[in-house]
């Protein structure tokens, strides 16, 4: 978890200064929308590697507030969406409400 603090900070450092090209802050949420497209661990690891290089290969990117407040949206998407997928995937199956219940008879008339 440590690394994703130190790397956080380097994506959020893309987005400081001035100048950021678009291309960055689209392809940023590209990369977001297919993290919350993962359904599986599988995925969100590949999605989230893919992040974090596109991330390094542009740290000295840098760009306007507005550009800075859309990278910081793509980021907290990317994190939620992996996160719920890697959740997802280690939650066990849920059973239908009141499958694996005990059938119950109803009562006997006398």
């Amino acid at each position: 978890m440590r690394i994703h603090s130190i790397l956080a900070a380097c994506v959020l450092g893309l987005a400081l200064g001035a100048g950021c090209s678009n291309d960055v802050v689209k392809k940023m949420g590209e990369l977001a929308d297919r993290a919350c497209a993962c359904n599986d661990t599988t995925c969100a690891d590949k999605v989230d590697k893919e992040f974090w290089d596109y991330a390094k290969k542009n740290a000295d990117k840098r760009g306007t507030q507005e550009e800075r407040d859309e990278i910081q949206g793509h980021y907290n998407r990317v994190r939620e969406c992996i996160t719920r997928a890697r959740a997802g995937a280690e939650a066990p199956a849920q059973a239908a409400p009141g499958a694996g219940a005990p059938a119950q008879s109803a009562p006997e008339a006398k």
